[in-house]
């Protein structure tokens, strides 16, 4: 499907692209100035997920958007909620069963982020 570009979905996919993980209330307090609903910020969102811009990424406690990269998994911080990137080559999984079915893994490491520790 062709959705059109406006100003709001532009300011919204700048954002994400800036921030990189945001929460519907942080992306609402960013666009603040710019007087977009919170209507208008879902339904972009929506949109955006649907074109492959952006994608909806939940841990236990928060959810954020994020544009689409490589595969990696997340780290919370537990003070700040803040979310980080994690490359999976510094993550090592092992199981005694096969893996060999695995089609995708969404994978969230939580403590405390190096800014909340000074």
């Amino acid at each position: 499907m062709n959705f059109r570009n406006t100003k709001q979905k532009t300011l919204i996919l700048s954002i994400i692209e800036k921030y990189g993980h945001l929460t519907i209330e942080q992306i609402k307090n960013l666009l603040e100035d710019e007087n977009v609903s919170i209507a208008t910020i879902y339904r972009n969102l929506n949109i955006l997920t649907e074109e492959g811009k952006i994608k909806k990424v939940c841990s236990d406690n928060i959810t954020v958007y994020e544009t689409i990269k490589e595969k990696h998994y997340h780290f919370e911080c537990e003070k700040c909620k803040q979310v980080y990137d994690i490359d999976p080559k510094l993550v090592k999984i092992t199981s005694s069963h096969s893996l060999a079915g695995v089609t995708n893994v969404g994978l969230f490491f939580y403590g405390i982020c190096d800014n909340c520790k000074k």
